[in-house]
């Protein structure tokens, strides 16, 4: 377990949602010596299917931010940050709560704001390695995760490792979700074997998700994996065929999302040639 010791110090994950870390990084959390959870939505999507029984989307929001406090205070993880509580009292752009565009399902959408407050996590934490979530198509939120982190890892000189929750990249059975499993192996991946204990604290993690449902039973604690972050080519789906959260209908499609990708890839190329030409004023939109 040689090559996973970068990740053993001071570690910020960099996670879509509550319940993203127990079930990709749950056993390797508890071998941290100081990590740092940082969730970047508010874990509540817009559609009335995932909060109607809680009376309100922010209702929801909160239940699910006090269980992943609970949930990490299982395995001794105190300093878990919320996004959106880094908005609390901001406004935004035209008016109106800044807090409401970090939603579920749509962190694509916001990248630019989502970058300004990951830059502003790493300067102020000054973490020695990132961890995320493999890029794969299971939900935008993730694959938005796995590009900003990239992002950073060449701005900070950081090492930045994924690891995979769930696709729908199986040739044989493009109809199958496929748990824990990267969509296309490299050869670099590490397997993290979690010890007995451990699997029994990360069961411990998953008791605390109520809000969830059975959904967290489709995983095996027993498994992780995690590579170093591969250079990937965001303008592309991650793979071939209809990617998970199409098939789930949801309101935006991998094509959107890469062109949002494509979009701020192309703004954050425009950031670098301001700073090399000292147009600190250009760089504004991104930077601050």
């Amino acid at each position: 377990m040689q090559a996973l010791q970068p990740l053993l110090g001071r570690t910020l994950l960099v996670l879509a949602h509550p319940d993203d870390e127990c079930v990709t990084y749950g056993a390797l959390l508890q071998r941290m010596a100081d990590p740092i959870v940082r969730f970047m939505t508010d874990g509540a999507p817009r559609d009335p299917y995932f909060w109607g029984r809680y009376g309100s989307r922010e209702a929801y929001a909160a239940l699910r931010q006090q269980e992943a406090r609970r949930a990490l205070a299982r395995i001794g993880v105190q300093r878990v940050e919320f996004v959106s509580e880094g908005y609390h009292g901001r406004k935004r752009e035209g008016g109106g709560a800044a807090s409401d565009i970090l939603v579920d399902q749509g962190l694509f959408r916001i990248l630019p704001a989502a970058w300004r407050e990951l830059v502003d996590a790493v300067e102020r934490l000054r973490p020695q390695a990132l961890l995320t979530l493999a890029y794969e198509g299971g939900h935008p939120d993730h694959d938005s995760c796995n590009l900003l982190v990239s992002l950073a890892t060449k701005r900070f000189g950081l090492p930045a490792w994924e690891a995979p929750i769930y696709n729908r990249a199986c040739e044989t059975d493009a109809a199958r979700l496929e748990p824990q499993r990267f969509a296309r192996e490299n050869g670099t991946e590490t397997d993290v074997r979690p010890t007995a204990l451990e699997v029994e604290h990360k069961r411990a993690m998953w008791s605390e998700y109520a809000s969830q449902g059975d959904f967290l039973q489709f995983f095996s604690p027993e498994r992780e994996c995690v590579r170093p972050l591969p250079a990937y080519d965001y303008s592309a789906p991650p793979h071939p065929g209809q990617l998970n959260y199409e098939r789930w209908q949801w309101p935006m499609t991998g094509s959107d999302v890469c062109r949002a990708f494509v979009s701020f890839l192309e703004q954050f190329r425009e950031l670098g040639r301001a700073e090399a030409g000292g147009n600190s004023q250009a760089s504004a939109d991104i930077r601050t």
